[in-house]
This record gives C-alpha cells, structure tokens and sequence, in this order.
C-alpha cells in the first residue's frame, strides 16, 4: 500500500531549458520596447521642396490690418469707411444676403450718408468669372473714393481682396496673379512662379466683416481664385 506522502503530486520544476528561452524572449522583449521609446534621428530640411507643393497660383494684396472687435461693432462701420474713402462697395454672396446679414448694414451706412453698393454673385471657392462680374459692377458703381467692404467666408473676402486690386488697375482677369507652370503631377514649377501682368496702381481700400471662423484671410493680403480656363487655383 503506497504512503501518503508519496501519492501527493509535487509541483512540476521548469527545466532549465525552458527558464533560458523565458530569459532571452525577455531580453528581446526589453531590446523592442528600447527601440520604440528611442526618438529617431532628426532628418536634415531639405532644401527642394517644389514637387511636394500642391499646384496653386496666387495674388497678394499688401494690407496693414486693423483689428476691431466686440458686441454690435458693425455700427461703427460708417467712421471705418469715411477714414478711408466716401463710399461703400460691398463683396457678398446670396446666402450671407439671404440670411438678413448684410441689410442692417446698409442701413447703417446709408443712415450715415455713405452710399452704397452691393455684388452679391459670390460662389463658393470664387472663380475668374466672379472676379470680372465684381470688376465690372465696381467700375459702374466708381472707383474712385470707394471702400471695397467684404462681408462673408473666406471665398467672399479672397474675391472681395482680388476685386480691389484688378479693378483700379483696369483688369478684370486673373492677370495679376501668380500664374506657374505645372509638371505633370499638377505640381509647381516654381522657375514660372510670376504674374502675367504688375500691378501699376495700389489696390483700393478694404473693410471685412467675416461672417465665418477659421479661414483669417481678414487678417492679411493673399487670396484663393479657380482659374476655370486652366482649373489651378490662383493666389495673389
């Protein structure tokens, strides 16, 4: 009859094998997780960046921006504009219009003897043809003494900008934008980076009123136009 004490099972002791293997997947284990924490090597710029630029043309209008804010501060729009000139060309689009925006402004500033004028034929991400309708109802409307005011997005105050600086140098193209090349992959050939046309004249006064969040071009000069005969977008 076998004893107690040699009918109880003892615990199965890991072979030495077994405990080297466990020790050495460790040591890799440690090795990976070394390797991921470590930071890799700060890459030197490089220099060449045109064929990683997405294919765009510009135009910039130079402006000195200055910054009014606060509760109901377009009632003070008619002293901004009487600053600067004696009439008030506002850039729109139809919704803005449609949304009851930019009524209350005009009465404002027709309250304050400013006359104005409304272009409301804005589309979203402007085009050539925008810029030459803007143009044309300016130029009927007079250039000289006029505020351009933009109330809207970002495609709004880009036309809006563009409007101010072809109209008084007689154009109502997107001559004066920067017009490159572009290789095959429609990307930049900076070599051709140059507007077809200089401007001769400044561009003319400009008030914005963003009606948006998020795009800042009432804070600077530059703006974004389809050229529909070629598709690019220009840039000034």
């Amino acid at each position: 009859m076998a004893s107690k004490k040699k009918s109880k099972k003892k615990p199965a002791k890991k072979s030495p094998k077994k405990k080297a293997a466990k020790k050495t997947a460790k040591k890799k284990s440690a090795k990976k997780t070394a390797k991921k924490s470590a930071k890799p090597a700060a890459k030197k710029p490089s220099r060449d960046l045109g064929p990683d630029v997405t294919a765009q043309r510009m135009f910039n209008l130079a402006v000195s921006p200055e910054t009014v804010s606060g509760p109901g501060v377009a009632a003070s729009l008619p002293q901004h504009v009487l600053k600067r000139g004696k009439k008030a060309f506002i850039v729109t689009d139809q919704g803005v219009r449609g949304a009851g925006i930019v009524a209350p402004i005009v009465d404002v500033l027709e309250k304050a003897s400013v006359q104005t004028h409304v272009f409301d034929q804005v589309s979203p991400n402007p085009t050539d043809v925008n810029v030459a309708a803007g143009v044309a109802a300016l130029n009927r409307f007079g250039v000289e003494g006029t505020v351009v005011v933009f109330i809207g997005g970002g495609s709004v105050m880009d036309c809006g900008k563009y409007i101010a600086l072809a109209a008084p140098n007689g154009v109502d193209n997107l001559n004066l934008a920067f017009a490159p090349n572009l290789d095959a992959n429609d990307r930049i050939d900076f070599s051709t980076l140059a507007p077809k046309a200089q401007a001769s004249k400044p561009g003319l006064p400009t008030i914005a009123i963003p009606t948006t969040s998020g795009t800042a071009s009432e804070t600077n000069g530059g703006g974004l136009i389809t050229d529909t005969l070629t598709n690019p977008k220009v840039h000034r």
